[in-house]
């Protein structure tokens, strides 16, 4: 989301129908809003994430109907969830790694050379799959409500970075918002106490650190060693305050309309080991992983050597889902083994 002037003005004059509006029409002004501002950003992108959608609606449609406790088919039921699955996950894979295997010589589709990867993908993907995966596992019922899905799916302020929502809290925090008062008070306070700080982080202190770094990060050679690391501390301070600053300002938007959005940051560079800071930063990504990878595989239930092998996986994908390349493998790679150190020598 770009904060411009006319960012700004769709957004009020969106709050402002939406407060006046019958409560009963409110999901569909969600609905319009986000669809209208998707198709400002990338028409193609807009008609992606609607397939989608219809595609995970229908899924877990079937997959509940063969999990029926009256006359159930569990492997039909498996059937859906493996190639609805399946399908997500090459998906994801196909946006954001063809280009980066294109460039060694490997012929791949135009489509995914010529077109920009879809707006927020990777997170409506992870939506989709633990949508999906819980109602599998018969932790959650299959949403019958296409609006009520799609809102989850579409809603704009969450859309391009995030945060990862589960879809029961989702629709809990959605239903809350039909009983607002007009202009109710405390979501307007809420909403602006996250949006304030957000602005400040974002603008005031990563921009302007941005400007720094990427003076010293586009000719090092020019500094001394006392200059580049100074640099890399304010490159970490500009990340976080970059993302974090973000993430309360979409939140507070949310807040605006009494939808409550996860906590996605608790003061990470406060935390005292690597393992903390993994609880404290991109939560909503950092409990995707734990629920929908690790304890799948065993978790540390299965002996040390399989721990020791899911937290690898995690940390892998957890680099693969941030970017395309070797130096994102690595990445994951080395935090993966900052956990197990961590876990050495307490």
């Amino acid at each position: 989301m770009l904060f411009e002037i006319t960012t700004i003005l769709f957004i009020t004059i969106v709050l402002l129908i939406y407060y006046l509006c019958p409560a009963r029409l409110r999901r569909l002004v969600l609905i319009l809003s986000s669809i209208y501002y998707i198709g400002s950003l990338s028409i193609s992108s807009l008609v992606h994430i609607l397939i989608i959608t219809m595609i995970c609606f229908l899924a877990g449609q079937f997959i509940e109907i063969f999990s029926d406790i009256k006359d159930p088919d569990p492997k039909k039921a498996k059937i859906v969830f493996i190639t609805s699955l399946s399908f997500l996950i090459a998906n994801l894979f196909a946006w954001k790694y063809m280009p980066w295997i294109h460039t060694f010589g490997i012929w791949v589709p135009n489509i995914y050379i010529e077109k920009v990867i879809p707006v927020g993908l990777s997170f409506y993907t992870f939506q989709a799959i633990s949508y999906l995966a819980d109602v599998k596992t018969k932790k959650i019922r299959a949403c019958k409500n296409l609006m009520t899905f799609l809102t989850y799916m579409i809603w704009f302020p969450k859309l391009t970075s995030g945060p990862i929502e589960r879809y029961p809290d989702f629709k809990r925090r959605l239903y809350d918002s039909k009983l607002m008062d007009l202009f109710k008070v405390d979501c307007i306070r809420k909403g602006f106490s996250f949006i304030m700080p957000g602005i400040f982080m974002k603008l005031v202190i990563a921009d302007r650190l941005g400007l720094v770094v990427d003076m010293v990060y586009e000719t090092p050679a020019n500094y001394g060693r006392l200059a580049i690391i100074l640099t890399v501390i304010l490159y970490s301070l500009q990340i976080y305050c970059d993302f974090a600053g973000y993430t309360y300002i979409i939140c507070g938007i949310s807040e605006l309309f009494g939808i409550s959005l996860t906590s996605n940051f608790k003061t990470p560079y406060l935390a005292t080991n690597i393992k903390e800071f993994w609880r404290c930063w991109h939560i909503s990504l950092s409990s995707f992983y734990k629920d929908y990878v690790y304890i799948p595989l065993g978790g540390s239930k299965k002996g040390n050597s399989i721990r020791i092998r899911n937290v690898m996986i995690v940390f892998i994908l957890c680099g693969m889902w941030h970017g395309a390349g070797p130096a994102f493998l690595i990445w994951g790679a080395l935090h993966g083994i900052y956990n197990l150190l961590n876990d050495v020598f307490k």
